[in-house]
């Protein structure tokens, strides 16, 4: 079954994980797609990982690449965006019980992270890697807005892995500090 956690205790519980090269895998529904990235094993930055269509097929498209991670990459758990800007919004607990169930995960660490997603910043954010895209041919039309729906995972996911980097560098700096002065 899904476990819920904080954000920081499960990149902490990432941390002090006993196998080697273990990732995160950020989830993101936008209005046509489910965007997924990858972190890298430190747990330092995030790649852009598939996309996958907003159809009827979506939860079965999603188990697939869910049991790739687990057994492929090392899935450490799941960062799921919940308050993207969307017509059709996800239930996140719900869903997380349904991708456990029909995939038969036995234990699947999940967290929430609100991507305070702005529009200017992930249009800047597109904009860094629009060159990957030049003479690139889709097999369907993408504008602007279906590009921030495929890349926002990428996005949420380098925000939160930021953020918590950030945090525990803190904690660490603090009680190396406190130490010195005992």
């Amino acid at each position: 079954m899904a476990k819920y956690l904080k954000p920081l205790k499960m990149f902490e519980e990432g941390l002090k994980t006993q196998y080697e090269g273990t990732i995160f895998l950020g989830l993101n529904f936008g209005n046509k797609f489910a965007s997924m990235a990858i972190s890298d094993e430190c747990y330092t930055y995030a790649l852009a990982f598939c996309n996958r269509l907003r159809d009827e097929k979506m939860l079965d498209n999603l188990v697939l690449e869910v049991q790739y991670c687990v057994k492929e990459i090392g899935l450490e758990g799941i960062i799921i965006a919940n308050n993207y800007p969307v017509a059709s919004p996800v239930n996140i607990h719900n869903f997380m019980d349904d991708l456990c169930k029909k995939g038969k995960f036995e234990s699947l660490k999940y967290t929430c992270w609100k991507d305070n997603l702005t529009s200017k910043a992930i249009e800047d954010y597109c904009e860094q890697y629009r060159f990957l895209f030049r003479g690139m041919t889709f097999p369907m039309p993408l504008s602007q807005e279906d590009l921030i729906d495929a890349s926002s995972a990428a996005h949420m996911l380098q925000t939160n892995l930021d953020f918590c980097n950030t945090l525990v560098r803190r904690e660490i700096v603090s009680d190396a500090e406190s130490e010195d002065y005992e």
